[in-house]
Protein backbone atom coordinates (compact mmCIF):
# COMPACT_ATOMS: atom_id res chain seq x y z
CA UNK A 1 0.00 0.00 0.00
CA UNK A 2 1.56 3.29 -1.13
CA UNK A 3 1.39 6.13 1.34
CA UNK A 4 2.00 9.74 0.48
CA UNK A 5 2.59 12.75 2.64
CA UNK A 6 -0.88 14.02 1.79
CA UNK A 7 -2.52 10.86 3.13
CA UNK A 8 -0.58 11.24 6.35
CA UNK A 9 -1.57 14.88 6.87
CA UNK A 10 1.86 16.43 6.30
CA UNK A 11 2.36 19.54 4.16
CA UNK A 12 5.46 21.28 2.91
CA UNK A 13 3.70 24.63 3.19
CA UNK A 14 5.08 26.93 5.87
CA UNK A 15 2.44 29.09 7.49
CA UNK A 16 2.92 31.89 9.99
CA UNK A 17 6.60 31.36 10.80
CA UNK A 18 9.03 34.26 10.67
CA UNK A 19 12.65 33.40 10.25
CA UNK A 20 15.31 34.88 12.46
CA UNK A 21 16.79 36.52 9.39
CA UNK A 22 13.42 38.17 8.59
CA UNK A 23 13.11 39.45 12.15
CA UNK A 24 16.59 40.94 11.95
CA UNK A 25 15.72 42.57 8.62
CA UNK A 26 12.50 44.06 10.02
CA UNK A 27 14.39 45.43 13.02
CA UNK A 28 17.07 46.91 10.73
CA UNK A 29 14.42 48.68 8.64
CA UNK A 30 12.87 50.22 11.76
CA UNK A 31 16.25 51.37 12.94
CA UNK A 32 17.08 52.80 9.49
CA UNK A 33 13.77 54.64 9.41
CA UNK A 34 14.40 56.22 12.82
CA UNK A 35 17.99 57.06 11.88
CA UNK A 36 16.88 58.62 8.59
CA UNK A 37 14.29 60.76 10.38
CA UNK A 38 16.83 61.83 12.97
CA UNK A 39 19.48 62.72 10.34
CA UNK A 40 16.97 64.25 7.95
CA UNK A 41 17.89 61.99 5.11
CA UNK A 42 14.85 61.94 2.87
CA UNK A 43 15.79 59.16 0.50
CA UNK A 44 16.61 56.69 3.26
CA UNK A 45 13.42 57.62 5.13
CA UNK A 46 11.32 57.20 1.98
CA UNK A 47 12.86 53.82 1.27
CA UNK A 48 12.32 52.66 4.86
CA UNK A 49 8.74 53.95 4.77
CA UNK A 50 8.09 52.24 1.45
CA UNK A 51 9.49 48.92 2.68
CA UNK A 52 7.66 49.02 6.03
CA UNK A 53 4.39 50.49 4.81
CA UNK A 54 1.51 48.25 3.75
CA UNK A 55 1.64 47.41 0.08
CA UNK A 56 -0.40 45.55 -2.47
CA UNK A 57 1.33 42.38 -1.24
CA UNK A 58 -0.68 42.66 1.97
CA UNK A 59 -3.87 41.74 0.04
CA UNK A 60 -2.14 38.77 -1.58
CA UNK A 61 -0.76 37.65 1.78
CA UNK A 62 -4.21 37.96 3.37
CA UNK A 63 -5.72 35.91 0.53
CA UNK A 64 -3.00 33.30 0.96
CA UNK A 65 -3.64 33.24 4.73
CA UNK A 66 -7.37 32.67 4.05
CA UNK A 67 -6.52 29.89 1.60
CA UNK A 68 -4.25 28.32 4.19
CA UNK A 69 -7.06 28.50 6.78
CA UNK A 70 -9.48 26.88 4.30
CA UNK A 71 -6.92 24.21 3.50
CA UNK A 72 -6.36 23.58 7.21
CA UNK A 73 -10.13 23.18 7.71
CA UNK A 74 -10.34 20.85 4.72
CA UNK A 75 -7.36 18.92 6.04
CA UNK A 76 -9.11 18.46 9.39
CA UNK A 77 -12.29 17.30 7.64
CA UNK A 78 -10.32 14.98 5.35
CA UNK A 79 -8.45 13.56 8.34
CA UNK A 80 -11.73 12.92 10.12
CA UNK A 81 -13.17 11.23 7.01
CA UNK A 82 -9.95 9.21 6.59
CA UNK A 83 -10.07 8.03 10.20
CA UNK A 84 -13.74 7.08 9.81
CA UNK A 85 -12.92 5.17 6.62
CA UNK A 86 -10.04 3.37 8.33
CA UNK A 87 -12.32 2.51 11.25
CA UNK A 88 -15.01 1.21 8.88
CA UNK A 89 -12.42 -0.74 6.91
CA UNK A 90 -11.07 -2.34 10.10
CA UNK A 91 -14.62 -3.26 11.17
CA UNK A 92 -15.34 -4.70 7.72
CA UNK A 93 -12.11 -6.69 7.81
CA UNK A 94 -12.99 -8.03 11.27
CA UNK A 95 -16.51 -8.89 10.11
CA UNK A 96 -15.08 -10.62 7.04
CA UNK A 97 -12.73 -12.69 9.21
CA UNK A 98 -15.57 -13.66 11.57
CA UNK A 99 -17.82 -14.53 8.64
CA UNK A 100 -15.02 -16.54 7.04
CA UNK A 101 -14.57 -18.53 10.26
CA UNK A 102 -18.31 -19.15 10.45
CA UNK A 103 -18.33 -20.29 6.82
CA UNK A 104 -15.46 -22.67 7.55
CA UNK A 105 -17.25 -24.04 10.62
CA UNK A 106 -20.50 -24.46 8.72
CA UNK A 107 -18.66 -26.11 5.81
CA UNK A 108 -17.14 -28.58 8.27
CA UNK A 109 -20.57 -29.20 9.79
CA UNK A 110 -22.06 -29.75 6.33
CA UNK A 111 -19.31 -32.22 5.45
CA UNK A 112 -19.86 -34.08 8.73
CA UNK A 113 -23.63 -34.16 8.22
CA UNK A 114 -23.22 -35.36 4.63
CA UNK A 115 -21.01 -38.17 5.93
CA UNK A 116 -23.64 -39.05 8.53
CA UNK A 117 -26.35 -39.01 5.84
CA UNK A 118 -24.24 -41.35 3.71
CA UNK A 119 -23.74 -43.70 6.68
CA UNK A 120 -27.44 -43.60 7.53
CA UNK A 121 -28.41 -44.30 3.91
CA UNK A 122 -26.08 -47.30 3.91
CA UNK A 123 -27.64 -48.47 7.19
CA UNK A 124 -31.12 -48.01 5.69
CA UNK A 125 -30.12 -50.12 2.68
CA UNK A 126 -28.80 -52.85 4.99
CA UNK A 127 -31.97 -52.70 7.09
CA UNK A 128 -34.18 -52.89 3.98
CA UNK A 129 -32.19 -55.91 2.79
CA UNK A 130 -32.61 -57.52 6.22
CA UNK A 131 -36.34 -56.77 6.15
CA UNK A 132 -36.60 -58.33 2.68
CA UNK A 133 -34.65 -61.39 3.87
CA UNK A 134 -36.80 -61.62 7.03
CA UNK A 135 -39.98 -61.39 4.95
CA UNK A 136 -38.74 -64.22 2.73
CA UNK A 137 -37.86 -66.28 5.79
CA UNK A 138 -41.29 -65.46 7.26
CA UNK A 139 -42.99 -66.61 4.05
CA UNK A 140 -40.95 -69.82 4.10
CA UNK A 141 -41.74 -70.35 7.79
CA UNK A 142 -45.43 -69.65 7.11
CA UNK A 143 -45.44 -72.22 4.28
CA UNK A 144 -43.67 -74.72 6.53
CA UNK A 145 -46.11 -73.99 9.35
CA UNK A 146 -49.08 -74.37 7.04
CA UNK A 147 -47.78 -77.69 5.69
CA UNK A 148 -46.96 -78.86 9.23
CA UNK A 149 -50.39 -77.68 10.39
CA UNK A 150 -52.04 -79.58 7.56
CA UNK A 151 -49.99 -82.69 8.40
CA UNK A 152 -50.86 -82.23 12.08
CA UNK A 153 -54.55 -82.00 11.26
CA UNK A 154 -54.31 -85.17 9.15
CA UNK A 155 -52.39 -86.92 11.92
CA UNK A 156 -54.82 -85.61 14.49
CA UNK A 157 -57.76 -86.91 12.46
CA UNK A 158 -55.99 -90.25 12.14
CA UNK A 159 -55.29 -90.27 15.87
CA UNK A 160 -58.95 -89.55 16.65
CA UNK A 161 -60.05 -92.24 14.28
CA UNK A 162 -57.55 -94.64 15.87
CA UNK A 163 -58.71 -93.57 19.31
CA UNK A 164 -62.33 -94.19 18.36
CA UNK A 165 -61.39 -97.54 16.90
CA UNK A 166 -59.53 -98.54 20.04
CA UNK A 167 -62.38 -97.36 22.24
CA UNK A 168 -64.83 -99.29 20.16
CA UNK A 169 -62.53 -102.35 20.26
CA UNK A 170 -62.31 -102.08 24.03
CA UNK A 171 -66.09 -101.93 24.24
CA UNK A 172 -66.37 -104.95 21.99
CA UNK A 173 -63.82 -106.84 24.03
CA UNK A 174 -65.55 -105.95 27.22
CA UNK A 175 -68.78 -107.20 25.83
CA UNK A 176 -67.30 -110.44 24.61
Amino acid sequence: MKKSYASQGYFFLQSGALSARGAVAAGALRDASRGAAANHRGQLAALAKRVTSPSHFKEVIDAIDKMIAVLADEEAKDLKIKEECEKNRAEDARDAAVTSRKIDELSDAIAQLESEVKDLNEQIEKNLEEIKQNEEELKEATRNRESESAAFKVNQADDRATHELIVSAVVVLKNF
